[in-house]
């Protein structure tokens, strides 16, 4: 089993029966702190019992709650490891394009489609302005994804992490917020997406396997790996991601953009002279 266990309960939870559905979705709302609860109290905050968790654990690979709590809290080790942790480690191993490709390739198949489909309608409704932030590395995604939803529709904005308190105060009910939020999360960025959960938003996570503690409070969770050829954790995967997630944003809105599309090209050809075809 890998360390990835949130990846996993989301990968099973359409195919669990209602009770360890149930089970799963304990978890992953309070992920990881209610997995290292006793399975007497788990069974009761999911309304069922202490064997359906351990049939859930054992969907999972675990050989009863005890294996299952230690693989968390080895988890919540991997969850804590920064560049300076990792500067020693031996550099022989696969290459570049080996660790990197597969971390493209993993994250983007574990993606779950209904996940996609339902950030893609909620970032297409005009109804819902689009807010999206991230950390000191991650902004730089939700800059790219930004700067290719306000070719598609209006009402779309980056937000600095200098503008978030403004952005509260446009914020309305029902507005969506995209958070990038990976190891070592960020506290200031937690407070933002919570206060903006608190004013109704809807709220789209792109994360890591170990889950930004903010997609507690997520409508939809996209996670990334950030494995990389180096001490540092990589974007690739993450922007592998949000490439994913354009793609079905233009499968549903396509028809509806296409005017956009055409009026942007005419104004930036004025502006900036002919787009080659």
């Amino acid at each position: 089993m890998t360390q990835e266990i949130a990846s996993e309960l989301r990968r099973l939870l359409p195919t669990l029966p209602a009770a360890q559905r149930r089970v799963a979705r304990v978890l992953l709302a309070d992920y990881p702190a209610a997995g290292l609860q006793t399975v007497a109290k788990i069974a009761e905050r999911s309304a069922t019992s202490g064997p359906t968790v351990l049939r859930l654990l054992d969907q999972l690979g675990y050989q009863g709650h005890p294996e299952f709590h230690q693989a968390l809290r080895e988890e919540l080790t991997t969850q804590r490891t920064s560049p300076l942790t990792q500067l020693n480690q031996s550099a022989e191993g696969p290459s570049a394009a080996e660790v990197l490709s597969s971390g493209v390739a993993r994250s983007v198949a574990e993606l779950s489609a209904d996940e996609l489909r339902a950030a893609s309608k909620l970032l297409t409704n005009p109804r819902r302005s689009v807010y999206a932030t991230g950390g000191r590395f991650t902004d730089l995604l939700a800059d790219y994804l930004i700067r290719h939803l306000r070719e598609l529709r209006p009402g779309v904005r980056h937000v600095a992490a200098g503008d978030r308190v403004p952005c509260l105060l446009d914020l309305h009910a029902g507005d969506v917020v995209v958070v990038f939020d990976v190891r070592r999360y960020q506290r200031d960025t937690q407070l933002f997406a919570a206060e903006a959960v608190n004013r109704g938003a809807k709220l789209i996570v792109v994360t890591d396997p170990w889950l930004s503690p903010v997609a507690t409070d997520a409508n939809v969770v996209l996670p990334a790996s950030v494995q990389a050829p180096s001490a540092f954790d990589s974007m690739v995967p993450a922007m592998a991601v949000v490439e994913t997630l354009i793609g079905y944003v233009l499968a549903e809105y396509s028809d509806k953009a296409a005017d956009r599309l055409a009026e942007f090209d005419r104004l930036w050809s004025l502006q900036h002279g002919d787009i080659d075809p």
